[in-house]
């Protein structure tokens, strides 16, 4: 038998994955849930979900933008911040806050009371866009990220100075806030594609374009913020980590306003097609679940990794050649012919339906799984009343039709 090769034709990027020191922070807490519509998760939910990011090795989480210590919001962010303190010491605890003192003052207050110095996203807008909705003076802005950085940084808290709209900012004017942030004391960058208008080339050129400008900083690390408006968000996180980014945001399921963030679950595709088994993928499906209903936000059911039916086939010429491969006694490769993971490293495996397209293979997958003996009497009715239905047969029309064949 002849040895397999699986080529990769980026293997360049693959090997800069598996090379990288990356991490992930789930921003699902914060950022995740503003999505418009939404159910707010209770307490009880949030430390459930942050038990499922410690499960799976997730390295940061975002737990909330504390300006207000009035509201819920900021009193089970503290409870989040304490939990994931004295249950996860190795997760990094991070919250946001805004370049203006009352979010200051209570990123302080929201240190003190939960007893932790959490690391804070410091930002603000950029881009012209937004300077001129809001008419905002430059010289303003980079004064109060290097005032505001340095109030933190001498309170003990780590600073990642990052701006919003990075993606769409001119570069003179990201240079003069970055740079203010580092004098302020930041130690990490943080490049936002807010509205999701950056593709992987302009990520790339992004990121090298910084490393340029701030190359006499040799200890500065970078972040990287995504958004999913023109479906860019998980291939522009890939490239920002192949180009040299520390740490990536995402939410579960990429939920978030508009399209939505950065897919956790689309991530952990990539890492898997790579064979970069760094996070535990066991209860990914269990935790996508959870969130989704404590959101009242349904997962898409061709979602990477946990959508319903991003493991069903129908195609008889797809069942063929996952039947053929398991005839040839090759069950570890068999999960691949037709998929980029193998749904076993997700506790799935394939499910196979009997629709208009399918064909023999189909039937005997199906019947196997029933326990009923295959015959090209059976898959002929059976095939026949799918493209007559137009759809997929159901089991109990599948139970009727052989019972029917049995009696005449």
């Amino acid at each position: 038998m002849r040895e397999l090769e699986i080529y990769d034709w980026n293997k360049e990027g693959s090997e800069k994955l598996e090379n990288s020191k990356f991490r992930i922070l789930d921003t699902t807490l914060r950022d995740g849930v503003q999505t418009p519509g939404i159910k707010q998760p209770s307490l009880k939910d949030k430390l459930r979900i942050i038990d499922y990011d410690a499960q799976m090795g997730i390295e940061a989480i975002d737990v909330c933008l504390p300006s207000d210590p009035k509201t819920p919001f900021f009193q089970e962010g503290i409870q989040c911040a304490r939990y994931i303190n004295q249950k996860y010491p190795q997760i990094e605890i991070v919250v946001l806050a805004r370049t203006i003192q009352s979010d200051v003052n209570a990123t302080l207050t929201f240190g003190e009371e939960a007893g932790v110095k959490p690391s804070v996203i410091l930002f603000r807008g950029s881009s012209d866009l937004r300077l001129l909705a809001e008419d905002w003076n430059e010289e303003e802005i980079i004064e109060q990220m290097r005032k505001f950085a340095a109030q933190l940084t001498e309170r003990g808290h780590k600073v990642i100075c990052a701006t919003e709209d990075t993606t769409r900012s001119r570069p003179d004017f990201l240079k003069r806030v970055f740079t203010a942030g580092i004098e302020g004391g930041a130690s990490e960058l943080c490049i936002a594609d807010t509205v999701g208008y950056a593709d992987p080339t302009g990520i790339e050129n992004q990121i090298n374009w910084l490393k340029r400008e701030f190359a006499g900083n040799t200890h500065l690390k970078m972040q990287f913020h995504g958004h999913d408006d023109t479906g860019n968000a998980v291939a522009n996180s890939i490239k920002a980590i192949e180009a040299g980014v520390e740490t990536i945001h995402v939410t579960w399921s990429g939920v978030g306003e508009r399209t939505g963030n950065t897919s956790l679950e689309g991530i952990l595709s990539n890492l898997e097609r790579r064979n970069i088994h760094k996070y535990d993928l066991s209860c990914v499906v269990e935790g996508a679940r959870f969130v989704a209903n404590s959101l009242g936000v349904p997962i898409p059911r061709n979602h990477h990794l946990v959508g319903e039916k991003v493991y069903s086939v129908e195609s008889g010429i797809h069942v063929a050649g996952i039947n053929k491969a398991l005839r040839a006694g090759l069950e570890g490769l068999s999960g691949i012919v037709y998929s980029a993971v193998d749904p076993r490293r997700v506790g799935r495996d394939h499910e196979v339906s009997i629709g208009p397209l399918g064909g023999d293979h189909s039937v005997a997958w199906v019947l196997r799984e029933m326990g009923i003996d295959f015959t090209r009497e059976r898959s002929l009715a059976l095939l026949t009343f799918a493209r007559t239905k137009n759809s997929a047969l159901t089991e109990q029309e599948i139970i009727d039709i052989i019972k029917k064949l049995g009696k005449e």
